[in-house]
């Protein structure tokens, strides 16, 4: 016969705590085999992690089959690689700036060592060397701007307003009023190609040291650090893709590990401080967990899976949800010792009491994560299945190799139980007072805080901005910034008319809708600079008319046209190859706007389409690439996710809600705490016009998957205590002082563990985790005011057996439930 007193319950719950117990008793008995099998699997997982290769590169974040990202691809192939170093410098203790003849010299010194010197340079263009058009009798000359270096000042003075006179130079290598101008590094490789297209040193391996990005931008880095770039007072701000790619392997080398040791400090110190524990209840979670996610790296290397940067957030995301596993297994075990039970029977009550929620807890977490399996973003669809994958790692660790810590525990244990037990007992107190006082009060300010979160919801918009993914303090941000203000335009939009026939481009009638489009694109802000055939075949014509301004215009006649273009071939001009492609069938209008926010860029390409439907090209079709469009695709991808993402995370969990506790009502029940917190976090961002950036865009699937797992255990141990005591006041009662403890805990230790994002470099990992961390704390009010308060109204556990019971009901008994277990067993 079962104890009156023992909670346990009929259905798929019961089998499965009964599954559990036996589980732990294994575990137990066999110690010594699960800590040798954790050992056989710490190496796997270092084999296996070994493997694993960095790359944030666009690459990693769209799928080889996506149209855009394939239409990019394909301009690279046709073109060539569109990643720069972009050096902006300037010199402002000198009168003429960049056109001080000491300035000029150092200048063509540095063009000239990059030119030789670093790695993957296809190209280096400066004012000292970029390709100058003029007329030379009848004939056109193409020669350096700076081909014999001036000996005056009144020399070099003069060239600064042929620079000046020349639209292709301002805005690209030349500010309007000649106080800045810049060095542009075009490079022969992308962030996208193959490693062995990347390694530098062909046999000097796999390491980030010895790959593009990371070399061109350690010696680019060098040789500005040479004394003689630095004797004249230049300034240098350095910015482009090579930059930016590395600082983002930069920090990624740095801060997983990083990241790692401080979430597990700050869930250590918090273990500490709320808990009364053994050296087993911090060394043993700490151990599930760096197993879990040394088994995830694993993976990833056996799949070939690479480390970008969403993966920030697994070793903080794994540590906080290994650890509340940890915890709530521990404070189970913790009862059963106090109550004087040998280790292995302590941990037999123990798991079965938390085993079933645990697995739906693991369950739902990973379903939280594998509901972004549907993203049409490659990284967010790997990261859904090797989050998932750490989750369950973390679940099975728990319920094994902590098992196996726990039953070897000396005899006699220490004190146990919450360090600060009297603050801890009076706030749980003081949580069973209001939900037993005041229910229906505290379902109304639920209500209202809800309908002031829909509001909010309904302002949220989807945006993100490369550039402030990096705080401000980080030196490619401080940079770009600064150059984003001046020149250069360091966001690509590709606008490629493809004639489909060779030299279909020697069309004047084409030319001419490729200039509308130019124009059109000119006018908008955003826009920093554009570079198209249209310019270079302007500036032969006005050359090849004695410089006359009046024929800086495309010619008319066909023949003329082919003309220029024969004669600046023949005559060495090399700048055509970056906007046509070999057979001469298609060409391409640069557009470089200011590194802005995927709104803007959107806003810039409706402005586009709109000019193109009213003026539709009937010379060549028009296919759109280029790095803005990526942005432009990811903002999309990023909504469709949150919408389905969400959907189904939500679906799931719900199914196995009413699949675990066998009844829809409890199920349905049990998801409304679970929508509270995400809703309020949600509704904040709204209110405080904060974007959905390709980060936060995780924040409700994530969260919805681990703030359910302590509605879980609130709610299995409201439906066993109503089992035990046929009393929701009871129930409600007792579930509180014997769940509240852990669950408030576990909240304490998930904050501490993304709180760690905060000191991140990069400014979308430290929003995303304070945004975690208040949708956790808000989980915890709506498990502690809002759950009890709908079981008191709602009653989904069936009526009640005793009118008006005691609310002061003994708690659970440990060794009632070992009793009656034993009796089961025996009755078996």
């Amino acid at each position: 016969m079962t104890n009156d007193h023992s909670p346990r319950v009929r259905g798929l719950q019961g089998a499965l705590d009964r599954l559990f117990e036996s589980m732990a008793d294994w575990s137990a008995r066999r110690a010594k085999t699960v800590m040798l099998g954790a050992v056989a699997l710490l190496a796997v997982g270092l084999w296996g992690a070994a493997k694993v290769r960095q790359d944030n590169s666009m690459d990693s974040y769209f799928n080889e089959s996506d149209a855009a990202f394939a239409a990019y691809q394909q301009y690279i192939r046709d073109f060539s690689s569109d990643e720069v170093v972009y050096l902006l410098y300037r010199a402002p203790s000198r009168e003429h700036g960049p056109f001080d003849i000491e300035v000029m010299r150092q200048i063509d010194a540095l063009t000239r060592a990059l030119e030789a010197e670093v790695p993957f340079a296809r190209k280096v263009t400066s004012l000292s060397n970029v390709e100058f058009i003029e007329a030379d009798g009848d004939l056109i000359t193409i020669r350096d701007l700076i081909e014999d270096f001036p000996e005056t000042q009144d020399e070099l003075l003069r060239l600064r307003e042929v620079a000046l006179g020349k639209p292709i130079y301002v805005g690209s290598l030349l500010s309007p009023d000649a106080r800045n101008a810049a060095i542009v590094i075009e490079m022969t490789r992308t962030s996208t190609d193959p490693v062995d297209r990347l390694r530098h040193d062909p046999d000097g391996g796999d390491g980030i040291a010895n790959l593009y990005p990371q070399v061109p931008n350690r010696v680019v880095r060098e040789i500005l650090e040479r004394p003689e770039f630095r004797y004249a007072g230049i300034e240098y701000l350095i910015s482009g893709d090579v930059p930016m790619n590395a600082a983002y392997n930069e920090i990624l080398g740095g801060e997983i590990g990083l990241l790692t040791v401080v979430s597990m400090l700050l869930v250590s110190l918090a273990g500490l401080l709320l808990f009364r524990t053994r050296l087993l209840g911090l060394l043993a979670p700490l151990g599930v967990v760096l197993l879990s996610i040394t088994l995830t790296l694993g993976l990833m290397g056996l799949v070939g899976w690479k480390v970008n940067l969403f993966f920030l957030m697994i070793p903080s995301l794994l540590c906080a949800v290994g650890v509340a596993q940890c915890v709530h297994v521990l404070h189970a075990w913790q009862d059963a010792r106090a109550e004087r039970l040998d280790a292995p029977a302590a941990v037999r009550v123990a798991v079965s009491r938390v085993g079933t929620p645990c697995l739906l807890a693991a369950v739902t977490t990973a379903i939280g994560f594998l509901g972004m399996t549907v993203s049409d973003l490659r990284a967010v669809s790997e990261l859904a299945l090797y989050s998932a994958f750490g989750v369950i790692c973390a679940f099975v660790l728990s319920l094994t190799l902590l098992i196996g810590f726990a039953a070897r525990a000396k005899p006699q244990p220490a004190a146990v139980g919450p360090a600060n037990s009297g603050w801890l007992q009076r706030f749980i107190e003081w949580t069973v007072a209001i939900n037993l006082r005041h229910p229906r009060a505290l379902l109304a300010g639920f209500l209202v805080v809800l309908l002031g979160a829909g509001a909010g919801l309904a302002r949220l918009q989807v945006d993100f901005n490369f550039l402030h993914e990096f705080k401000p303090s980080q030196e490619w941000r401080r940079h770009t910034e600064q150059i984003n203000a001046l020149m250069g335009g360091l966001l690509s939009v590709i606008y490629l008319f493809e004639t489909d026939t060779a030299d279909g481009i020697k069309n004047p009638d084409l030319l001419k809708e490729i200039e509308a489009l130019q124009a059109a694109a000119d006018r908008e802000t955003v826009v920093q600079d554009s570079l198209s055939i249209v310019d270079i075949v302007k500036e032969l014509n006005q050359a090849f008319h004695g410089d006359d301004p009046a024929y800086y215009r495309i010619p008319d006649d066909p023949q003329v046209l082919a003309q220029l273009l024969l004669v600046y071939e023949m005559s060495g001009g090399k700048e055509m190859e970056d906007v046509l492609n070999l057979d001469r069938s298609s060409t391409a209008l640069q557009v470089r706007l200011q590194l802005v926010a995927a709104s803007e860029v959107r806003r810039f390409m409706a402005a586009m389409d709109a000019h193109l439907a009213q003026h539709p090209p009937q010379h060549a079709r028009i296919e759109v690439s280029g790095i803005g469009l990526l942005w432009v695709r990811m903002a999309d991808y990023i909504t469709r996710t949150q919408i389905e993402g969400y959907a189904v995370v939500f679906g799931l969990i719900t199914l196995v809600m009413m699949l675990a506790f066998g009844s829809v009502k409890v199920g349905l029940i049990g998801m409304i705490p679970n929508l509270f917190p995400i809703a309020l976090t949600l509704g904040m961002m709204g209110w405080l016009a904060w974007s959905l950036d390709y980060l936060r865009l995780l924040l409700a699937t994530i969260a919805i998957g681990i703030a359910v797992d302590d509605t879980i255990h609130m709610l299995a141990r409201l439906r066993s205590e109503f089992a035990a005591s046929g009393d929701y006041r009871t129930a409600v009662a007792r579930a509180l002082r014997g769940v509240g403890p852990a669950i408030t805990v576990t909240t304490v230790i998930l904050t501490a563990a993304f709180s760690s994002y905060l000191i991140s470099s990069m400014a979308v990992l430290t929003s995303f985790g304070a945004l975690l961390a208040a949708t956790m704390v808000a989980a915890l009010v709506a498990d502690l005011f809002l759950l009890p308060a709908l079981v008191l109204w709602l009653r989904p556990f069936g009526p009640e057996r005793t009118p008006g019971g005691a609310v002061e009901a003994a708690p659970y008994s440990a060794a009632a439930a070992v009793s009656a277990a034993n009796n089961d067993s025996a009755s078996a």
